[in-house]
């Protein structure tokens, strides 16, 4: 019997942002022309303490945004700073579902696995780690220290710890 999985669109969402850092510190509407170079739908510059010297960028599709994480990276330093450019997280609204269905998942979850929703769970997973480099070292570096096995090779029973 075969089953197949549900589909997953987190890599292909409509809207891909990334976050480029370190600015060189110009008037916004020079920055806005800059970044309007890389294919830019929609641009918003950061003005906060935390986040001086920084911007949002909005391409319409993931496919736009990679060319664009590309360019922007191998820049050279722009006004002696170095540029730096990633994919921001997708906004809260579309990570987090409703309070009530929370509520739903967790009691389909107290009466039985919910294999379909748990394989779609570990595919989205699966998705951000391959999307985010960052996201996929850290990853390795917490497997590494929980002592998990290597992800590199096949996976054997015996190598998958017991929870």
């Amino acid at each position: 019997m075969t089953t197949t999985s549900p589909t997953v669109h987190f890599l292909s969402q409509e809207t891909t942002t990334l976050i480029v850092k370190n600015l060189p510190n110009l008037p916004e509407q020079d920055i806005h022309e800059f970044l309007r170079h890389f294919g830019a739908q929609d641009i918003r510059i950061l003005n906060s303490q935390h986040s001086p010297h920084s911007a949002f960028i909005d391409y319409p599709d993931r496919h736009t945004a990679a060319t664009a994480f590309q360019k922007i990276s191998s820049l050279e330093p722009v006004y002696g700073k170095k540029i730096r450019v990633e994919y921001a997280l997708p906004s809260h609204a579309t990570l987090v579902r409703d309070r009530s269905n929370r509520e739903e998942a967790s009691e389909e979850r107290d009466g039985g696995k919910n294999e379909a929703g748990e394989i779609e769970i570990l595919q989205n997973i699966t998705s951000a780690i391959a999307a985010v480099p960052r996201l996929y070292t850290q990853v390795l570096h917490l497997m590494n220290k929980m002592n998990l096995p290597p992800p590199f090779g096949p996976v054997y029973e015996n190598s998958v710890p017991e929870l």
